[in-house]
């Protein structure tokens, strides 16, 4: 199946099937490509013949699989925690969750570096992008594996859009329960000095 969009230009979606069940996605400008890749699978080709010859064949599933395999080498203790969600329409999702904190990477349209969102008690804390995957993997052992503080992030990671939270999110206090006044001081200083931090519902 292949849908065409045109926005500024020509982009084909085509969804490679077997009977009903969807096996792979590809996006590309390329119409000559898209006709290429879809004849080899008519004409038998297997998954990995179809990902040997064709890059932009479940090219962002494949680039968040290889971000999985960075971070697990260096926190297998996420392993548990991961999971990678087809959205759909190509777009796929990788989560990395422990019990208080999660991140979930993605590629937003055609950016070539990939978003991450890293969470704490649900609340996004702070959202960055990063083209290595190494680079990745090692903000992620601190923030998931080792409970890292916003403060400590700041100091190891200055690229990081961090903002300067009020003292009781880098004491190990932070976040409290909603309807508390304490947290609600600390998440409306933070949301005047990050514009990173999103209101997640604490009130005063």
């Amino acid at each position: 199946m292949i849908h065409c969009f045109h926005l500024t230009a020509p982009e084909y979606l085509t969804i490679f099937q077997d009977a009903e069940t969807e096996i792979a996605t590809a996006r590309t400008a390329s119409a000559s490509e898209t006709v290429e890749a879809v004849r080899g699978w008519l004409l038998g080709a297997n998954l990995a013949e179809l990902h040997g010859r064709f890059a932009f064949v479940d090219s962002r599933k494949r680039a968040l699989e290889q971000i999985k395999k960075e971070v697990l080498q260096v926190a297998s203790d996420l392993e548990p925690g991961s999971e990678l969600v087809y959205v759909g329409s190509g777009i796929y999702r990788l989560w990395f969750r422990t019990e208080t904190r999660s991140a979930v990477i993605f590629f937003y349209g055609k950016d070539e570096q990939a978003t991450v969102n890293c969470h704490w008690d649900g609340c996004e804390l702070f959202s960055f992008k990063d083209a290595l995957a190494a680079t990745l993997a090692a903000v992620l052992k601190r923030w998931l594996s080792d409970n890292a503080l916003p403060s400590a992030m700041r100091a190891e990671f200055p690229t990081l859009p961090i903002g300067e939270l009020a003292p009781i999110a880098t004491n190990g206090a932070f976040p409290l329960k909603a309807n508390s006044s304490i947290a609600g001081i600390a998440w409306r200083t933070s949301l005047l000095t990050s514009t990173s931090v999103r209101d997640c519902g604490y009130s005063a």
